[in-house]
């Protein structure tokens, strides 16, 4: 039966469920609606702080030992709106409403996914700071297991939820070398079919997007034996460092590196993992004229209190070595539990006042606007498609990249 009206709610729900159905990353997170603006809605800049979970140190003997319930949190901020522009006939408008999901609304919303998630892959990869070893020539099992020794030593839950996103070559690399491993060959079929299936063997659901970012690595090797510069108190989030190329040394943000001395430890236990601490650049920096280097670091140096994470703090002349090689793109697969990071809409306000007509909807939390419009001189209503969205790291110990 032919459509003779569709409707902005009936064009809206078509265009979630497809929007839904081709975001691996965002699929794999519990999205934070923020219904504060449900009856006005916002402009991009809307923000919500994300409490995080506490951390405490154990305390031994009859004595109490107290220490501080101190208060963490991120600011969330949807600061970008995205939106896909549509024109339809009066004659499209006539049409069955499959045919024009299928012929306008799905490529629409398949393209609008794919830049959000893309946009959400960038900004969030470049706050993890835990990685395994670089992978060889191809990716194997091994890689993905280094991941999930990272997340272990986080203390991130083994509860079946861990998700690994490659992209498609690289999952192409890791089927092949770890298909034996998944058991039953329908769980193997499946991946070709919606692109995630459950690789219990690796600890992880594994997934495909063509979204995975990539890194650049900076220019951090060639005449540079980079070394911390004095000493560094608790709580820094900046590291003073020298010994880069005197003018042409830069880090990047994403870059990831490690200070000789500095190990990681047990998040729950404060005791020393044996492993070397790694931080992630911030911030991009270039080294001056005498080759010093200021970086912005995450996380901050921490060695006493509930939020310890480092055995010991920089010692001064502290060699620093910066991960991979330079000036070289990696892709960044993440391996991540669920309660890693978080994606978020805002309700948007509704262009009523200027004659459109328009109407907003959530689903599986995720707000998005349509507004339509009939222009009288060409015959055609055209109509948007918007989602005002952010995504912000909430516990980093919780992913780690995978450099491919």
């Amino acid at each position: 039966m032919a459509n003779t009206t569709l409707t902005n709610d009936l064009a809206l729900k078509e265009a979630q469920v497809t929007f839904r159905n081709n975001t691996q990353f965002v699929n794999t997170l519990t999205p934070t609606y923020d219904d504060t603006y449900m009856d006005r809605g916002t402009k991009a800049g809307a923000s919500l702080r994300l409490a995080t979970p506490k951390e405490f140190t154990v305390g031994s003997g009859a004595t109490l030992t107290t220490q501080d319930n101190e208060e963490k949190a991120v600011t969330f901020t949807k600061a970008t709106q995205n939106h896909i522009g549509v024109v339809f006939t009066s004659a499209e408008l006539t049409q069955d409403l499959s045919l024009i999901s299928k012929t306008i609304i799905a490529p629409a919303m398949a393209t609008l996914a794919s830049s959000v998630e893309n946009q959400a892959l960038s900004n969030i990869y470049k706050g993890v700071y835990n990685a395994p070893t670089i992978p060889g020539a191809t990716l194997d099992r091994d890689d993905v297991l280094g991941a999930g020794v990272e997340l272990d030593l986080g203390t991130a839950p083994r509860d079946g939820s861990r998700c690994t996103l490659f992209e498609p070559r690289g999952m192409s690399e890791m089927v092949s070398d770890s298909s034996a491993l998944f058991n039953p060959s329908k769980i193997i079929s499946s991946q070709y079919e919606d692109g995630i299936f459950d690789a219990p063997a690796l600890g992880f659901k594994v997934a495909m997007s063509n979204n995975v970012a990539e890194h650049t690595t900076g220019l951090f090797t060639t005449g540079s034996t980079p070394l911390m510069n004095g000493s560094t108190s608790s709580g820094a989030t900046t590291v003073v460092t020298d010994g880069w190329a005197v003018s042409t040394a830069a880090i990047k943000a994403g870059d990831i590196f490690t200070i000789a001395g500095v190990n990681s430890v047990n998040p729950l236990t404060k005791q020393s993992n044996g492993e070397l601490q790694k931080f992630v650049a911030t911030a991009d920096g270039t080294s001056d004229g005498s080759g010093d280097l200021t970086i912005s670091i995450s996380p901050a140096i921490i060695s006493t209190g509930s939020y310890q994470n480092v055995d010991a703090l920089p010692a001064d002349n502290a060699a620093i070595t910066p991960y991979g090689v330079e000036s070289t793109a990696y892709r960044q697969a993440l391996s991540y539990h669920p309660n890693f990071a978080t994606f978020g809409t805002c309700d948007l306000e509704l262009p009523s006042a200027t004659g459109a007509e328009a109407s907003r909807s959530v689903e599986d939390g995720i707000s998005m606007r349509i507004a339509s419009q009939y222009d009288i001189t060409t015959d055609k209503t055209y109509t948007r498609f918007d989602i005002l969205h952010g995504s912000a790291i909430v516990i980093p110990r919780f992913g780690a990249r995978i450099y491919s």
